[in-house]
């Protein structure tokens, strides 16, 4: 039981590592960008982050996708119904 639990060990120990290596020869390959970086500052020290940038307010995912689903309930419903009713509705 010992043995296995330390070649366990050394399982992890090597995978750890070689991911290690791996993400350090892609480093200098990729661009990592973050969302807090600056992208304009006025002589005043007012910043704008792209992480302002990117939240629109005016856009709410949320009640458009419940609006969707609930459309397509009805739609789901009305079709089930027989062509004198569907003409009421």
């Amino acid at each position: 039981m010992k043995k296995i639990l330390i070649l366990l060990l050394m399982l992890i120990v090597g995978i750890t590592n070689e991911i290690l290596i791996f993400l350090r020869k892609n480093k200098s390959r990729t661009q990592n960008i973050s969302i807090e970086d600056i992208v304009y500052c006025d002589s005043n020290g007012y910043y704008v982050k792209k992480e302002s940038l990117l939240n629109d307010y005016s856009v709410d995912i949320i009640n458009n996708y419940e609006e969707k689903e609930l459309y397509n309930i009805i739609q789901k419903i009305v079709t089930n119904l027989p062509p004198k009713k569907q003409n009421i509705i």
